[in-house]
C-alpha cells in the first residue's frame, strides 16, 4: 500500500513530502510540479537530441513512479513543442520528433491548458483571452437577467468577482484606467 490520504489537512504535505525525491531523478530536463500536475521542460536547437532527452527523462520518471507503486496514465500525457518561426530554424526533422513513455506515444498537441491557461506552440494567450470573454460574457447574462431583482448591494457583489477575473490580463492586452483617473490625466 502506498499514496497519500485524501482529504486530510495532512494530504497536501504528505504527497510532497513523497514526491520530493522525483525531482533529484531528473537530471537533464527541467520538473515544474503544481499539486499533482508535473511537466518535463528542455530546451535545444537539435530536435534529435531533444527527442532524446526528453525520452530518457520520461522514462526516469516512468521508473520512478512505477517504483513508488503509483500509476502513470500514458493518454493523459500531452506534449507541446515550442519552435521559432519556420523562417528562423531548420525544420528538418522537427516534424518526426515523437516521444513516449512505456511505449504509448505522447500525443502533441498545438495548444494546451497548463494550470488554467491554454497557450498554444507560438505561446499565444488568444485562446485563455477567448476563453476568459466567455465566461464573463455568461456572468453578465446572468447578472442582467435579475438586475430589477437585486439591490445595488448585491449587485456589485457579485460583479467585483467578474473584474477579478479580467484583470489579470489587461497588462498583457492594454491598461484599464478608472474613469477618474483618466479624468484627472487629462487636466
Amino acid at each position: 500500500m502506498s499514496g497519500v490520504p485524501q482529504g486530510s489537512v495532512l494530504g497536501p504535505h504528505l504527497y510532497i513530502i513523497f514526491v520530493n525525491d522525483l525531482f533529484y531523478n531528473v537530471k537533464e530536463a527541467t520538473l515544474s510540479a503544481y499539486a499533482d500536475d508535473k511537466q518535463l521542460y528542455f530546451s535545444h536547437k537539435e530536435a534529435l537530441t531533444l527527442q532524446h532527452t526528453l525520452n530518457s527523462e520520461l522514462a526516469i520518471v516512468s521508473s520512478w513512479i512505477s517504483d513508488n507503486g503509483l500509476i502513470l496514465n500514458a493518454k493523459n500525457c500531452e506534449s507541446l513543442l515550442f519552435r521559432r518561426p519556420k523562417a528562423q530554424c531548420n525544420q528538418t526533422n522537427e516534424e518526426d520528433i515523437s516521444f513516449s513513455v512505456n511505449g504509448t506515444v505522447i500525443k502533441a498537441h498545438m495548444s494546451c491548458k497548463l494550470h488554467g491557461v491554454h497557450i498554444d506552440d507560438n505561446l499565444n494567450l488568444s485562446k485563455h483571452v477567448a476563453s476568459l470573454c466567455k465566461e464573463t460574457r455568461k456572468q453578465v447574462a446572468i447578472m442582467s437577467r435579475f438586475k430589477k431583482l437585486l439591490s445595488t448591494t448585491t449587485k456589485l457583489f457579485c460583479t467585483k468577482p467578474i473584474f477579478y477575473l479580467i484583470l489579470p490580463i489587461a497588462p498583457l492586452y492594454g491598461c484599464i484606467v478608472p474613469k477618474q483617473q483618466l479624468a484627472n490625466s487629462k487636466s
